[in-house]
């Protein structure tokens, strides 16, 4: 009987020591778990201490209504990516179908400069396709483009009715790539005359354009040829154009 009471005795403390065992390394897990709890909790504070002192209410519907003014404008330029005239062309036609479209668009500005009492330029650009040379396929994109730009141009000029507009010329197109957004920009050349009204429209109309115009350089001079309220201006603006 003794000894049934002594084995009893020392499964007892087994299971005691068991349970004490237990009860350290589950104390041991939760010091660690806790050490690890505090150092987040102290990284976190270290990474809010930029956000104090805490924005009032005033404050965060005033940063609120100017986020929507700039997702407003986000919206607005990306739309602008998205439109035909900031696009190379898609349909290209054929070499003399080329041919064809620029001699049929010289005629439509002609005949609006003359409507409008707008003295044209027999210089238009293109001078090479115009009189019988193929233009090369590959050239096609850029040329459709230019000829775009050229209609578009005239057209703004004879809204902002200058008198007179002369030897419109394009430069080589230049590539450029930004945060892997390429472009490109088609610089042209003109001059025209007109009274300073009408410069102030030309300058207008070319930004609100849906060509992205943008002028980079501009003389004014007086010229012995037209009246005395006229002045002549040449300019020398670029289209940029997303590829």
């Amino acid at each position: 009987m003794r000894q049934k009471k002594n084995i009893i005795s020392i499964v007892f403390i087994i299971f005691l020591c068991i349970g004490v065992m237990l009860s350290l390394l589950s104390l041991r897990s939760a010091m660690k778990i806790k050490k690890v709890t505090l150092q987040s909790i102290k990284e976190k504070e270290s990474q809010l201490e930029q956000f104090k002192p805490v924005p009032t209410r005033g404050e965060v519907i005033y940063l609120t209504s100017k986020k929507e003014i700039l997702e407003g404008h986000y919206e607005n330029v990306k739309w602008l990516f998205d439109t035909p005239e900031a696009r190379m062309p898609k349909d290209l036609p054929t070499t003399l179908e080329f041919k064809t479209l620029l001699l049929n668009t010289h005629d439509e500005c002609k005949e609006l400069c003359f409507s409008n009492a707008v003295e044209l330029s027999a210089s238009l650009g293109f001078e090479e396709y115009s009189k019988g040379v193929i233009p090369p396929r590959e050239e096609l994109p850029n040329l459709v483009k230019e000829l775009q730009i050229e209609k578009e141009l005239i057209d703004l000029l004879i809204k902002s009715r200058v008198k007179k507009i002369e030897v419109i010329k394009f430069s080589k197109p230049i590539d450029t790539t930004i945060s892997n957004l390429t472009s490109r920009e088609f610089p042209i050349s003109f001059s025209i005359a007109c009274e300073e009204e009408a410069l102030t429209d030309t300058l207008y109309n070319l930004r609100a354009s849906n060509f992205l115009f943008q002028v980079r350089d501009i003389k004014v001079a007086s010229s012995a040829l037209v009246q005395d309220k006229d002045i002549r201006v040449s300019m020398v603006i670029t289209v940029k154009v997303f590829l």
